[in-house]
């Protein structure tokens, strides 16, 4: 297990949500577990479902789950245009991700864990 037994959630190793989601926890010095699914369908219902701590999700998954999931991160490697997304808790954290865009994603009620460690790690 990770540290304090942290997992999360990415499209599968190698794929774009598991490279840029691994860069974003290495800027931040977090350690955690990854745990591959096939796609994005299996990696948000892991999410909403707390099988795993918080997931890397495209922008769209979170469409129409709003309710069951809480953004907590934006990452990207250019800042949001005019706060598009500056309902996201944390902000945000620049990552070479070749134009896309991703969530760090967490199931509600276990937001604010996350939260906390993200802005420790952010000082």
């Amino acid at each position: 297990m990770g540290a304090h037994g942290r997992t999360w959630a990415h499209t599968g190793r190698g794929s774009f949500h598991h490279v840029a989601g691994q860069a974003f926890l290495d800027a931040l010095e977090l350690d955690a577990v990854d745990v591959p699914f096939a796609s994005g369908g299996p990696t948000r219902t892991a999410v909403m479902g707390g099988e795993v701590d918080f997931g890397f999700i495209g922008v769209q998954q979170r469409a129409g789950f709003e309710d069951e999931i809480n953004a907590l991160a934006l990452v990207s490697d250019s800042p949001p245009a005019s706060g598009k997304f500056s309902h996201v808790g944390a902000g945000g954290c620049r990552v070479k991700t070749g134009g896309g865009a991703l969530l760090m994603a967490a199931r509600r009620g276990r937001n604010q864990a996350m939260r906390s460690l993200i802005f420790k790690a952010r000082r």
